[in-house]
């Protein structure tokens, strides 16, 4: 199967909150949508309050 990232990125939160919105064909879908967590650690990185937000287009990212 294809993953998004070529390599096991290790990340760990507090419960993450968010909305996705699925649109496009099947095999090019389109997603967008915003998450949020009250703490998120990442390579010994700890960030409180995140919240982020995008696009992700299958077929051109």
């Amino acid at each position: 199967p294809d993953r998004v990232f070529s390599q096991r990125i290790p990340v760990t939160s507090q419960p993450v909150d968010g909305a996705f919105h699925i649109t496009g064909r099947l095999s090019a879908p389109a997603l967008s949508g915003e998450l949020s967590t009250k703490k998120l650690t990442w390579k010994g990185e700890t960030f409180k309050n995140l919240k982020v937000a995008g696009d992700y287009r299958w077929k051109t990212d």
